[in-house]
């Protein structure tokens, strides 16, 4: 009995391109989730000038062991004191945060399982495996 190495090399080397196009899948998909929890986020943000609204961007796609995460940014220097709150004067009473990013991430924390899995599954379906 004999085992046939071409057949072992051809499934290694499918695999080895697999695992490639799940990493490059799983990138666009955590980017997309990032541009709409941005969205989200500008639609609960406060207006005044605008400006505070339009300083939402994502940052770094970031893939470490099990977790994969994009980083969303405001630069807006007072962002931190609208999201979260902050002593309002005169009187130094407490004014409450918006929570724009917050309600939204959670929003997004309770459809991302089911989001990704549909995903997935297509994505397995387009290279045959289901």
């Amino acid at each position: 009995m004999g085992l046939n190495m071409r057949d072992f090399e051809k499934y290694i080397k499918e695999f080895k391109e697999l695992n490639s196009e799940f990493e490059t899948f799983l990138k666009n998909w955590i980017t997309k989730q990032g541009a709409i929890l941005i969205t989200k986020t500008k639609e609960r943000t406060p207006v005044d000038t605008g400006n505070l609204r339009n300083s939402w961007f994502s940052g770094k796609y970031k893939r470490e062991q099990n977790k994969a995460q994009i980083e969303i940014n405001n630069s807006a220097e007072y962002a931190s004191f609208v999201e979260y709150g902050t002593p309002k004067r005169p009187n130094w009473k407490w004014a409450d945060g918006a929570k724009m990013l917050t309600k939204s991430l959670y929003e997004m924390e309770q459809s991302m399982p089911i989001d990704f899995d549909k995903a997935f599954t297509e994505f397995l379906k387009s290279k045959g495996l289901l």
